[in-house]
């Protein structure tokens, strides 16, 4: 069963000006809640097959890939073998919006075996994380 959540925030900001917040790992940790680090290889810009070593706050860390990369426009990472065995898909779209930004973030995965049942509760905790990364993203940005 996939689960899929979807978040979006308008920023009153230039996306040239909100660009390197979403696509610089090195600057998740400012408004991605929980997240001590984050480093792509090889260093530097993002793009296609690029991997980036995510470390949360508490847990280990995650190795994350670039699936999809649309410079200035939108980034898509897939990370395997999260706890509960969860594999995820985190989509981040920018896009003009009157003179600012809109960015909006999507979270997927399958949920399997007794996950099935947890169905509303990572809905709503992944919402509300969601959430709380974009109104980081708006403090940061804005």
């Amino acid at each position: 069963m996939t689960t899929r959540i979807e978040e979006s925030v308008s920023i009153p900001q230039d996306p040239n000006r909100v660009w390197p917040l979403l696509a610089d790992p090195a600057a998740w940790p400012r408004w991605i809640e929980g997240l001590q680090s984050a480093e792509s290889a090889p260093p530097g810009a993002l793009g296609d097959g690029s991997s980036v070593r995510i470390a949360p706050v508490k847990g280990p860390a995650v190795e994350a890939r670039v699936v999809h990369h649309v410079p200035r426009q939108a980034i898509e990472l897939e990370a395997r073998g999260l706890p509960m065995d969860l594999d995820v898909r985190v989509e981040i779209r920018l896009s003009p919006e009157g003179s600012g930004s809109r960015v909006s973030i999507t979270m997927s995965t399958e949920l399997s075996g007794m996950l099935i049942f947890a169905e509303k509760l990572v809905v709503a905790k992944g919402s509300a994380a969601l959430r709380r990364w974009l109104d980081r993203l708006l403090q940061t940005a804005g």
